[in-house]
């Protein structure tokens, strides 16, 4: 079985010869005419509640970003009370930005969240590594 990271990993390395641990913005690694040159890599970030459901009524209560094979212990995110319930959505629109050449310590170009202000500022992830918030 193939994951999108590594069906992404292969066709950087094999159309590009970019390998898989090169970071975004490196500042040695890239074609000059890209130099100064906004890269934007388009996402979504999945924003879990209790109170609003996708189409079939499924909700999604927490987002587990990484789990342990041996000792199930976990990291994970949810809203904080409250702040899910004017987002209205389990997923929003995002995006991540650097200028190509800047370096590895730069700042974001773009604010992470593309949606409306208002929705970005609502949303308050709460983070939760094996039971301690």
């Amino acid at each position: 079985q193939i994951s999108w990271t590594d069906l992404v990993q292969e066709m950087f390395q094999r159309g590009a010869g970019i390998e898989p641990t090169l970071p975004l913005g490196t500042e040695d690694f890239y074609n000059r005419w890209a130099k100064g040159k906004l890269l934007l890599t388009v996402t979504s970030a999945v924003t879990p509640t209790a109170s609003n459901y996708f189409n079939n009524g499924v909700t999604v209560p927490e987002v587990v970003l990484f789990k342990t094979i041996v000792g199930n212990k976990s990291f994970t995110y949810t809203a904080e009370e409250g702040s899910s319930d004017s987002v209205g959505a389990q997923v929003l629109p995002a995006k991540f930005s650097v200028v190509v050449g800047d370096g590895e310590d730069q700042q974001s170009v773009l604010p992470f969240c593309s949606a409306e202000t208002s929705i970005c500022e609502a949303y308050s992830p709460s983070y939760n590594f094996d039971g301690n918030i």
